[in-house]
């Protein structure tokens, strides 16, 4: 334990003056671009949260075997504990993603671990590709504000191949994977001059704290995983058979509801019929555009119904209330308000995604282990339709390489809370399971009613116990 110390701010072995005026930046400061390892914060307020912070930023090599090549900006923020005691080993959030903005989700951070924020600074370094330096980012869906392109696939190959060209010609695609962004913070932790962390990871947020932990297994005093996604599993390998896992449970769900009942008598014939008949024929249908201010006319096809379907599967209250829609556009042939959800839920969750970024990993780490048959599973109604997307991006995507441990199961005394939700299309249950098996301290908590990623009071609280756990632990061994 120690005392917060102020005015000068001497935290984590940095000297910071604290002006007046400097409390009212609105943005992280930045420092001149210099090919060293030094990191400096400053007072700052966090866009996310509007609440007081400690900003900076610190260069890191694109190639950890050219230190003097390219160098890349990563963003740091710290949000200062609350209390006037103040714990030397802080709590690090890594995001989901890939290809999503850690500090830009400092208000997520600050919910899930509110209550251990008392005691411990929190955290947030941008993963290399996603920050405002130069990111990975692709322009995938421009279509002049228009909803057709929300309607295709993810990955759109044409525009994938013409932002892989765009791109290689600044940096080297093959450099942006998850040990690399591990190495990255670690850069960032010895800056900072803390020796130990506490890490929550949450989806893939998850695959980095367990990389992270192997590669330092010294500097980690505890680990939280949420939505489990551990590197010894490529990603959508399980997306079919955990997919209709999620869908089975909204059935019952359902039948077990009168008014649900009543509105969708059989959701399971409604979703194979909608899929067979866009299979046969796929839909025009004529949406409002509010961008636009007028309507336009885009197809429907069982591809992005299937996409749909297995995103909203990821909250199982959301999966819930599109069941109407497909029943009411199996019933009346009326698309329309199927077609408007499928665009504004796709719209939503291809914002502020750096494609780019996300495609460097997988293309490295999981494509090479998946197969056309991880798209398809006659026992199943969607199938896994975004993995015949990704295969086909990342044939034409740079692909990196990893080491040979990266996919190796490690052992670990790390004390690990593993959290799982019972409906989770994307990281089910037994990837935390099959996890756990090399982490000799590790706990599970498996809430059977939640779908992806997802965190409530109960959970929360789980968390906050395990961080605060009091009797004494043993250190790990040193890398």
């Amino acid at each position: 334990m120690r005392r917060r110390v102020t005015t000068p701010l001497r935290r984590h072995g940095l000297s910071v003056a604290l002006p007046f005026l400097s409390w009212l930046t609105l943005a992280c400061a930045r420092e001149p671009k210099k090919r060293t390892a030094e990191l400096r914060l400053h007072p700052c307020v966090s866009l996310a949260t509007r609440e007081l912070a400690r900003c900076g930023t610190m260069l890191v090599p694109e190639r950890r075997d050219r230190p003097g090549g390219r160098m890349l900006e990563l963003r740091v923020l710290m949000r200062p504990a609350r209390g006037a005691r103040v714990e030397p080993d802080p709590l690090v959030f890594f995001n989901g993603g890939p290809g999503l903005s850690t500090t830009a989700y400092a208000g997520y951070a600050s919910w899930a671990l509110d209550t251990l924020r008392h005691t411990r600074d929190l955290l947030l370094v941008d993963m290399r590709g996603t920050g405002n330096d130069a990111p990975l980012a692709c322009d995938l869906y421009r279509d002049g504000n228009r909803l057709a392109s929300y309607l295709e696939p993810m990955f759109p190959l044409a525009r994938v191949r013409e932002c892989a060209a765009v791109l290689s010609r600044r940096a080297d695609l093959t450099q942006y994977t998850t040990e690399a962004a591990a190495q990255d913070f670690d850069d960032v932790r010895a800056a900072l001059r803390i020796e130990r962390v506490n890490l929550y990871g949450a989806s893939y947020g998850s695959r980095l704290a367990l990389t992270y932990m192997r590669l330092f297994p010294s500097h980690v005093r505890r680990a939280v995983l949420l939505g489990v996604s551990p590197p010894g599993a490529p990603v959508g390998r399980v997306f079919a058979r955990a997919t209709q896992r999620a869908l089975d449970s909204a059935f019952v769900s359902c039948a077990a509801s009168r008014s649900c009942k009543r509105d969708v008598p059989d959701p399971r014939n409604d979703v194979a019929a909608l899929l067979a008949g866009l299979r046969a024929k796929p839909a025009e249908v004529r949406l409002w555009n509010s961008r636009r201010l007028s309507t336009e006319s885009v197809t429907l096809t069982a591809h992005a119904i299937a996409e749909l379907l297995w995103v909203e599967s990821h909250s199982p209250d959301a999966l819930r209330r599109v069941l109407p829609l497909v029943h009411q556009a199996v019933a009346t042939s009326d698309y329309t308000a199927l077609a408007q959800r499928l665009a504004a839920e796709s719209r939503a969750r291809r914002a502020g995604r750096r494609e780019g970024l996300m495609l460097s990993v997988i293309c490295a780490e999981d494509a090479p282990r998946l197969s056309p048959g991880d798209a398809s599973d006659a026992q199943t109604l969607l199938g896994a339709p975004v993995v015949m997307d990704l295969l086909a991006a990342c044939s034409v995507w740079p692909r990196g390489s990893v080491t040979p441990d990266f996919a190796k199961p490690f052992v670990s005394s790390i004390p690990t809370l593993l959290i799982s939700g019972g409906r989770d299309p994307v990281t089910p249950h037994e990837l935390a399971d099959s996890t756990a098996t090399t982490l000799s301290r590790s706990e599970r908590y498996l809430d059977p009613t939640k779908g992806h990623a997802a965190l409530d009071d109960q959970s929360r609280t789980a968390i906050s116990v395990f961080i605060q756990a009091l009797k004494p632990e043993a250190k790990p061994e040193a890398e």
